[in-house]
């Protein structure tokens, strides 16, 4: 038996598939938007009514759901949002409208770990955000198999 590629596991063309999204659930839309926009500075577009869509720059999104605040599922720092935002100085502006927002349940201290600067948000929903200055394509690395460093990761690792 020989181990099969990861592009043969897949059943498709590395190229042809596409991470779309990922959901999140929010008590109260308007306000959530109102975070993401002003505090986080996503976009977000109401696409449904009882959802929006909240984007970066980027083709992914996230579909922020409506749900009554007894429904809404507590997450735990473990099932964070990571936003890169490119630069120190992005990371302080966040964070001093963070601070400033009555929709932020928690808002953690700036750290610094090897030039890298973050600090986390537990927003009003319970959702958990990581606000960094990693570079937006630093987890692709991860993905190529050749780049130094990378771990190895599959059947064929």
């Amino acid at each position: 038996m020989t181990a099969a590629t990861d592009q043969e596991m897949s059943g498709a063309e590395p190229e042809a598939m596409v991470l779309t999204h990922g959901t999140l659930e929010s008590s109260d839309l308007p306000r959530a938007r109102d975070f993401y926009e002003n505090v986080l500075g996503l976009r977000c577009v109401q696409h449904g009514p009882i959802a929006q869509l909240v984007a970066g720059c980027v083709d992914f999104g996230i579909v922020n759901v409506n749900k009554h605040r007894d429904k809404i599922s507590p997450q735990g720092y473990e099932n964070r949002w990571i936003l890169s935002v490119g630069d120190e100085q992005a990371v302080a502006d966040i964070h001093r409208k963070a601070v400033e927002s009555s929709f932020c349940a928690s808002v953690g201290n700036i750290t610094r770990d090897g030039g890298i600067v973050r600090f986390v948000i537990q927003d009003g929903d319970s959702n958990w955000w990581d606000v960094t200055s990693l570079p937006a394509d630093h987890y692709n690395r991860y993905f190529d198999r050749s780049a130094p460093g990378s771990v190895p990761i599959g059947p064929n690792g």
